[in-house]
């Protein structure tokens, strides 16, 4: 057609590699989606901005975590990078109050839950639709998109010394949802989302009541100081996020799960002498039964 755009006659148009990786998009949808994005994107990095996005944020943030079917998960995308853009240039100390008296990062957080199937979806939601939810949301990229959403503005809210937006993820069950999404993630999906536990761990909590108070508009920059962004130093200062690595660690060991669950969920803790003779009985058990099970005599054999 001369501009570019040439169709084969099969189908198939030439698009950018992100676009043409979603099954069953609208080439049109995909490319306004995309040239959207990039232009609030450019617009976002004027930190002037962010006060001019105030009364849209709700309806901006809503789009990242919800349920799409599979011709609409470049919406989501596009909704997170805008996002993103967002809470690196435009957040500010009064931006974060705002999200936190408006129950956002709480809201954000419930939309995972559903699309992760952790929690039931809600009843305004048609029994009959398309959208994807539990695994088939995990095969699309859903979880990721949503959940680093959610994470990155959190972590981007801590550099301004006000943790409220933490407080509320904690709240409203972030760190379990987050580990429930990496035990049931396939492959490189996975890998992304333990990229955002190492987020969590290094999102600043100020337990001193210095943080920065409503209406406090000094940039991050001159809250934090001049000589350490705890974030880009790699900085755990967040105790909590190491919980869902300890989580993590246990399900994907299966002597210490075998042993929890043969003691009502109560995990071997080692500080009294007795855990260590408990723990050494139930070893051998446990290996004497995996020995005898018919999946290790086959593999054996074979």
């Amino acid at each position: 057609d001369g501009g570019g755009n040439t169709n084969d006659g099969g189908g198939n148009t030439n698009e950018d590699d992100d676009s043409a990786s979603l099954p069953a998009t609208r080439p049109v949808s995909t490319r306004a989606a995309k040239k959207v994005s990039r232009l609030l994107c450019l617009l976002c990095a004027d930190a002037s901005v962010g006060e001019q996005l105030r009364p849209h944020l709700f309806g901006l943030l809503a789009l990242s975590g919800a349920s799409y079917p599979r011709s609409g998960v470049h919406i989501a995308t596009a909704a997170s990078d805008v996002i993103l853009a967002f809470a690196a240039s435009c957040l500010s100390a009064s931006l974060v109050w705002f999200l936190h008296d408006r129950k956002m990062i709480v809201h954000m957080t419930d939309d995972v839950k559903e699309l992760c199937s952790a929690a039931a979806p809600s009843a305004s939601a048609p029994s009959n639709s398309r959208c994807l939810y539990g695994p088939d949301a995990e095969e699309a990229g859903l979880w990721v998109v949503a959940l680093k959403t959610v994470v990155r503005l959190v972590a981007a809210s801590c550099r301004h010394r006000c943790d409220e937006l933490l407080r509320d993820y904690d709240a409203a069950g972030g760190y379990r949802v987050l580990a429930h999404a990496i035990a049931r993630s396939e492959g490189g999906r996975a890998a992304k989302l333990l990229e955002l536990v190492t987020a969590l761990a290094c999102c600043r909590t100020d337990g001193d009541g210095t943080g920065a108070g409503r209406g406090d508009e000094r940039d991050a920059d001159e809250l934090d100081g001049p000589s350490l962004d705890l974030a880009e130093a790699k900085a755990a200062t967040n105790a909590q996020a190491f919980e869902i690595v300890d989580e993590l660690m246990v399900r994907s060991v299966s002597l210490i799960r075998a042993y929890a669950e043969s003691n009502d969920g109560r995990r071997p803790e080692f500080r009294p002498r007795a855990d260590f003779a408990a723990m050494a009985r139930f070893s051998v058990d446990y290996a004497w039964d995996d020995l005898a099970s018919p999946s290790t005599s086959a593999s054996t054999s074979a």
